[in-house]
């Protein structure tokens, strides 16, 4: 009598896109986490670099989206004038003016808020734009009281 094959590894299994994507939607889901965060626990429980599970996520158009809207609501949580800058003609200017690097920060970035966000406080601080920080309730009172 045949043995049962075992489950074959990582490495030996071909996901297509579509079996990738249901995977990872199910994660999110599942442990009520972003698409990002069960990229990396898919990539880690796997025993894989991120770099090795990139080329599924490029394909597939419901991952990149919604990595897409993820990032994009984190950079607007981080600057709420975002819309406006992206409109300003000054941000544009500044931009084409920095390295190829920041560009692509700003330009070629669908998904990592982190990157744009500091490029936007760059131009910020280059531009003399004051931070926008929630108001802090003033104490009453001393320490001493």
């Amino acid at each position: 009598m045949p043995s049962a094959k075992p489950e074959p590894e990582f490495s030996e299994k071909i996901l297509t896109v579509k079996e990738f994507s249901v995977i990872i939607e199910k994660m999110v889901s599942e442990l009520r986490c972003s698409i990002l965060e069960a990229l990396m626990i898919y990539a880690d429980k796997n025993g894989v670099e991120l770099e090795t599970i990139g080329s599924l996520v490029k394909n597939s158009h419901t991952l990149k989206a919604k990595l897409a809207a993820e990032a994009e609501a984190d950079l607007l949580a981080k600057h709420p004038d975002f819309p406006e800058l992206r409109k300003s003609e000054e941000f544009h200017t500044w931009a084409e003016s920095q390295p190829e690097q920041i560009q692509q920060w700003i330009y070629k970035n669908p998904d990592n808020a982190q990157l744009a966000s500091k490029a936007i406080d760059l131009f910020k601080l280059e531009n003399g734009y004051k931070a926008q920080t929630k108001s802090q309730p003033k104490p009453t009172g001393s320490a001493a009281d």
